[in-house]
């Protein structure tokens, strides 16, 4: 798959406490967070999703997987992001992952870890 120029933090899905100026961004970017605090996040692909791909998300919480879950979206795209925080969350370390489930076994296209304490 084509790699698109031009987008910082390919393969990273951003933190942070409000909503960015695209999908590609979060503003107030950190992984560390209150349980009172908002969480945004923007998952930035490694590389562009083409069309026809199945995104799904999967969520550990200290060490316990959930998902996949299907993302609805139309590709072709290079990030997503949240419009409202995905708050509130109990206290605990999260990584969520973003594939393509029409591709078995591919790497992840964003990976991104947090803590709520």
């Amino acid at each position: 798959m084509p790699l698109s120029l031009g987008i910082e933090h390919r393969g990273e899905v951003l933190f942070g406490t409000r909503q960015g100026s695209d999908l590609c961004h979060v503003e107030g970017r950190q992984t560390i967070f209150e349980r009172s605090d908002p969480i945004y996040y923007a998952a930035v692909m490694r590389e562009t999703l083409p069309r026809g791909a199945r995104l799904v998300l999967e969520l550990d919480v200290d060490g316990v997987t959930v998902g996949p879950f299907p993302v609805e979206v139309d590709p072709p795209l290079d990030c997503i992001g949240t419009a409202r925080s995905i708050a509130p969350l109990g206290s605990g370390t999260y990584v969520i992952r973003f594939r393509d489930d029409s591709r078995p076994g591919s790497p992840d296209l964003a990976t991104g870890t947090f803590t709520v304490r």
